[in-house]
């Protein structure tokens, strides 16, 4: 059995032996940077047989469950060590009797067995509710299993699930480690939060006598109010000693810090006008709250404030989502005048709403070959088919921001947004798909905004909102981190 050549990044090289050093500690590295990597190198290291891992059903393949997933797996990072030890990658799936079946069957022996499965798998199969008498909120109750097969590992990829402490996923999997009590445990995330509040459930599940109390961890670092009617957690506090507290207990790495280890990221605001469809709906939202369109003897209304910011985006992404006779919107006629079809290009938009007629107006446009489109509730098996394609011709992806997660673009360089999430987070995370470890050219990402809309007043709230993360995870921790 053969084993890949993997040399690890300089970078890598320092973090992997503190965190197998650790065995219990959070892999809070950019998007990109190789944390599965990581992973795989630690459990080689350790000789760790065993594995759970619980993470978005679309990052199984990055976990081996697909034998067709076109780029490297968790199974060629743990033989790069390890060249003649079987990998076995088993999804934990199907109906409640199967999945029952698998957690009671023992690991197997002789190799690697890694166990993956959803949060909600994880949840429905470790816990059931309870309803108590008078209160609203139902008690979490943890199921063990008898004779069960503990893990040596337990992996929690995409952290971020669990970043409330009231979440049925944060006291399902707080009750399982508490009972079985695997000797390693890494929280994975490349967005792990924009304040103190939102690392201490890592912390907690990492060392839960240091971190037993919610509120005296909030306390500490944030400025809180009692009122009357509860209390209210207001801006961070003491981030110096938030982190070289977290430094304790989490490897940090950010983009900023591997920048001269690979190709930059650039990015690039591409300010366009509006077309008489979107400037008739923006103005008249804007200042009336409704539109009608005469052609589909259509009234569109914004009942309320946040519908009515709403349709203002979506009037800037693509007028057609709202009624059939609009057009298709400036960004995508600027997008064809700007790149070239045969080219490995991808756009990420917030409005799956648009897919169709994007589609249209690029078929229209000649550009009716070689269009892959990427979305919530496609399957692993069929994403990796249309990524494999995607690399074998060329052409356009055009991907949803929230699902642009746990897989890779490559080898494509350029990247527009028509559109973008509030949460720096979720297009940084978009962004990343073609900003990887392994990428050899730099990338560009483009984002499209219209000139005197709240769409210059957006890029700026993002940017700002992008600047308190900075502030609560600056990039430059070194001093810190030494």
């Amino acid at each position: 059995m053969d084993g890949v050549q993997i040399e690890l990044r300089p970078f890598q090289a320092k973090e992997i032996p503190k965190l197998q050093d650790r065995k219990r500690s959070g892999i809070v590295w950019d998007m990109g940077l190789g944390k599965t990597v990581a992973l795989g190198t630690i459990g080689a290291k350790a000789q760790l047989r065993r594995w759970l891992v619980i993470c978005p059903d679309n990052a199984f393949s990055v976990w081996g469950t697909n034998p067709k997933f076109p780029d490297r797996t968790i199974k060629d990072y743990i033989r790069a060590h390890e060249p003649d030890i079987p990998v076995r990658c088993e999804a934990i799936n199907g109906t409640p009797w199967e999945r029952d079946l698998q957690w009671a069957t023992p690991y197997e022996a002789g190799g690697v067995h890694i166990r993956v499965c959803t949060y909600d798998t994880f949840i429905r199969d470790w816990r059931r509710t309870i309803e108590q008498p008078g209160k609203k909120k139902r008690t979490v109750q943890f199921i063990p299993r008898k004779n069960y097969h503990i893990p040596e590992i337990v992996v929690l990829d995409e952290s971020r699930r669990i970043r409330s402490k009231d979440t049925q996923a944060f006291k399902t999997i707080d009750r399982f480690l508490n009972y079985y009590n695997p000797p390693y445990l890494y929280l994975t995330t490349g967005t792990p939060g924009h304040e103190p509040k939102h690392f201490w459930t890592m912390l907690n599940l990492i060392n839960r006598k240091y971190f037993r109390s919610y509120w005296d961890f909030v306390k500490a670092f944030h400025y809180v109010d009692e009122l009357p009617f509860g209390t209210e957690v207001n801006e961070p506090k003491n981030l110096d000693a938030f982190h070289n507290l977290l430094k304790r207990h989490a490897s940090i790495i950010k983009e900023e810090d591997v920048e001269q280890e690979r190709p930059p990221l650039t990015r690039q605001l591409l300010p366009i006008e509006m077309d008489e469809d979107q400037k008739k709906l923006y103005e008249d939202f804007l200042e009336e709250a409704m539109h009608w369109v005469d052609e589909d003897q259509k009234l569109l209304v914004a009942q309320n404030e946040l519908t009515k910011l709403t349709r203002m985006r979506q009037a800037l992404v693509c007028p057609k989502i709202l009624s059939p006779s609009l057009g298709v919107g400036n960004a995508i006629k600027d997008f064809i005048q700007t790149v070239d079809p045969k080219d490995h290009t991808v756009i990420f938009t917030p409005y799956i709403a648009a897919f169709p007629h994007f589609r249209e107006f690029l078929a229209w446009a000649g550009w009716n070959r070689n269009l892959y489109f990427f979305q919530g509730g496609m399957g692993t098996d069929e994403r990796d088919l249309r990524l494999q394609a995607f690399r074998s011709t060329g052409g356009t992806c055009i991907c949803s921001i929230l699902y642009a997660q746990a897989f890779s673009f490559e080898p494509a360089t350029k990247c527009f947004f028509i559109g973008y999430d509030w949460d720096p987070d979720n297009n940084r995370q978009a962004e990343k798909r073609l900003h990887r470890l392994t990428t050899q050219n730099p990338v560009a990402a483009y984002y499209y905004t219209f000139r005197t809309t709240f769409d210059e007043r957006l890029a700026e709230i993002v940017n700002i909102k992008q600047q308190h993360v900075n502030i609560t995870m600056p990039s430059q921790l070194r001093a810190y981190m030494q």
